[in-house]
Parts: structure tokens; sequence; C-alpha cells
């Protein structure tokens, strides 16, 4: 079975709400201010964007399925009773689409490398209190579950140098 390599930031279901009714694509601005058509299927989307490779080196979609399931699935139908403008909601509803709304924020790009920087920022700074607080001390280790000792990453007061542990 093949698995989907592309995968959405923007619900395909969402950008369709935003297709007018007898067309098959978007109008959307480029950087440089030009519009061009597309389909929904081919737009806000990145090649495993949700997926990761395991421990056998398999990609691993486990994070896309929990989305669909625990936000889009929920929150999708939710807000297309909205887009009809006929319904009032439910608690229950309320919280899907909320939920919805609020990880649509947070499942972009941008917000990928917001998190990248911010933990980067952290762990660099975390080294130095480490130095300042034991200038000898080369390395930070960590004891896995085999209960063997990885070296992390090595304590350099100019360089945050990471290394993975060992498997």
């Amino acid at each position: 079975m093949t698995r989907p390599k592309q995968q959405h930031y923007v619900a395909k279901a969402y950008l369709d709400g935003f297709v007018a009714p007898g067309a098959n694509q978007l109008v959307c601005y480029a950087r440089n201010g030009k519009l061009f058509p597309r389909r929904t299927q081919d737009i806000a989307k990145e090649r495993n964007f949700y997926a990761f490779k395991d421990e056998r080196g398999e990609w691993d979609d486990s994070l896309e399925k929990i989305i669909e399931r625990t936000v889009e699935t929920p929150g999708l139908p939710v807000l297309q009773q909205l887009a009809k403008a006929t319904t009032r909601l439910n608690w229950d509803e309320r919280k899907a689409v909320a939920l919805l709304v609020a990880f649509q924020e947070m499942r972009t790009p941008a917000s990928l490398q917001r998190t990248i920087d911010y933990t980067k920022a952290m762990t660099e700074r975390l080294l130095r209190y480490v130095r300042a607080a034991n200038p000898t001390q080369e390395t930070i280790d960590l004891v896995g579950k085999d209960g063997k000792e990885n070296i992390v990453c090595r304590v350099n007061p100019n360089k945050f140098e990471h290394s993975a542990p060992a498997t």
C-alpha cells in the first residue's frame, strides 16, 4: 500500500470552502503579487510534513492520522455548518471548531520553523547555564532505555553541538 507523501497543513476540505460555486480552482496570490489558479489538492501542502521515520527507518504517518481523527473530522463539518449560517452550535460543536481554528495556527511551516528556532535558542541557553555552573564539564549524557549512557551533546560556550543518541 502506498502512503500519501504530500500532506496538507491547511485541510483540503477547509480550502474547498473557498472555491466559488461551479469552479474547481482557487485564485491564489504569488509573493510577487501575480495571480494564479490552483486546485485545492495542489496547495498548502508539503512532502512528509507530519511524517517522521521510526526506529526501523520506515515512515510513520500516525501524527497525520491523529490530526484527522481528533481535529479535522470533528471540526470541519461544524465549520461547514457555520458557512451555511443555518445553525446554532452546541458546546461540543463549539469546542470542535475552536480546536480546528486554534490548531490551524500551529500547523503551518512558519509555526514549525518558529518552534525549531525557539527550541534551539532555549537549548543553547541551557547549555550556557550548564557551562557556567561547571566550566570543566565537556558533555551532557543521558541514560537510554537500555541502560547505556549516550553522549547527547558537547558543551561548548560558543556553539551548540548535538549528536543523536546511539541506537
